[in-house]
């Protein structure tokens, strides 16, 4: 038995003791352990989705603790999937699975894209309405002073990343100095912070639910609207500067361009940070070159962003001839990957050229939004606070991608309002057939 098939027959074990028979089970497609189930109720068929723990990450993201921040939100009245337990082999919660689909570049409609995006700034605003001491009991603590409230999540990624290097890496060197030497001497108001928003599911140009918050910590609001920015490089959202708009009117609170700006900096450069154990031992898997395109993208972003905030005007730069590079020898796991893309990789049977595609939208293309022709992928536009012309749709040039300018002070907001991996209760399951032996059916 593999150890998809063992995990598969725990978590359907689990099911059926705590919940019902179980008609369907489908391990989900991408990097960490999730699964589509349905059981069989006496009011009807129950869609559920099963969410593991990160591999090897028990004690960093522990998601008991994810948990007990849903079962909070919801009682709030924050729309998030209802959990039903917690499986402790494989760890995982038990959860509603959401309908709809995520990702709002599918959206054709720029006026529903509009209209989604504002429903989900309103609920980023009740969110953070929340008092923050009501999540101590989930095991959060309240920062003890202004640096740790502005670099409360920062700190552990920079000392797994300083645990883990085993080379120079003179870039992010200066950003993690910089972002020490801004920490801002003003706004201090603690809340819970999603931590990775702009994951939801909608349907019929409504949310349906809020998804992972395993990244949800107590530190700055700034954090979130500052990670709204950086969702829209390889999600694109649509009008993010009316959306921040749309959180000020529904918060009441005006929002603080320095310190979005300086958050965007703070948590871009933490995906670089975390990538460094990976990039420097390598592992024999085919997402590697998709960590290598984050590391370089977000590296850049992070450039980018402080540019914007020292006013330093960057060029764009045609494309240098090939080269040696760096990072050269992440090449040298390559020839033990492509052999193994003949078969299947232990992901739910999915093979892992199959999967590599699925990453980036099927065929290896990155998923753009309409609004998104002509737009370089990772870039923040420099220049000052230009307004809705660079929210969606505008442009500075054939190589620059209009990226998610704040807002002016003054802007009225109007009306309310890529190639990604694969996320939360992303796509329904292809149903396997369990004890009535239905045929599989392929999405």
């Amino acid at each position: 038995m593999s150890e998809t098939e063992r995990t598969t027959a725990q978590v359907t074990a689990w099911i059926e003791a705590n919940l019902g028979p179980v008609i369907a089970i489908e391990r989900q497609a991408r990097w960490r352990p999730a699964w589509f189930v349905e059981v069989q109720r006496e009011d009807g068929v129950l869609p559920l989705y099963v969410r593991g723990a990160r591999e090897g990450a028990r004690n960093i993201y522990p998601i008991d603790q994810e948990a007990e921040v849903l079962r909070i939100l919801e009682a709030h009245g924050i729309p998030v999937p209802h959990v039903y337990g917690m499986i402790d082999r494989p760890w995982a919660i038990v959860m509603d699975k959401l309908p709809g689909q995520a990702n709002l570049a599918n959206v054709e409609d720029d006026e529903e894209r509009r209209a989604i995006l504002g429903e989900y700034m309103d609920i980023l605003a009740q969110v953070h309405a929340i008092d923050p001491k009501e999540f101590l009991p989930a095991g959060f603590s309240m920062p003890a002073d202004r640096a740790t409230h502005a670099l409360s999540w920062f700190n552990g990624v920079e000392e797994r990343y300083r645990r883990t290097k085993k080379r120079p890496e003179p870039l992010l060197e200066f950003v993690v100095k910089w972002v020490r030497r801004q920490v801002p001497e003003h706004g201090w108001d603690t809340r819970f912070i999603l931590g990775d928003p702009g994951q939801f599911m909608f349907q019929d140009g409504r949310i349906t639910g809020l998804l992972d918050f395993e990244f949800g910590h107590l530190g700055d609001v700034a954090h979130d609207l500052a990670s709204m920015r950086l969702r829209d490089i390889p999600e694109p959202l649509g009008d993010v500067g009316g959306g921040l708009l749309r959180y000020e009117a529904k918060s009441g609170k005006p929002l603080d361009l320095a310190l979005i700006d300086f958050h965007t900096v703070k948590w871009v450069i933490c995906t670089p940070l975390s990538l460094i154990a990976t990039l420097h031992d390598p592992p024999q898997t085919p997402d590697l070159m998709q960590y290598v395109e984050w590391f370089h993208q977000y590296s850049l972003t992070a450039s980018e962003g402080i540019a914007n905030i020292i006013g330093v005007t960057l060029l764009d730069l045609g494309l240098p001839e090939p080269s040696p590079s760096r990072h050269g020898w992440v090449h040298d796991a390559f020839p033990t990957i492509i052999r193994s893309l003949e078969g299947g990789d232990g992901h739910g049977g999915v093979p892992a050229a199959g999967r590599c595609l699925r990453s980036r939208g099927g065929g290896g293309e990155p998923r753009r939004h309409p609004g998104a022709a002509g737009r370089t992928p990772g870039r923040l536009a420099s220049g000052g606070r230009r307004p809705r012309d660079l929210c969606a749709g505008g442009g500075t040039g054939p190589r620059r991608r209009p990226r998610a300018h704040l807002p002016s002070p003054g802007d009225a907001p109007d009306a309310p309002p890529g190639a990604r991996s694969l996320s939360d209760q992303d796509h329904p399951p292809a149903r396997s057939p369990t004890r009535d032996h239905r045929p599989s059916l392929t999405p």
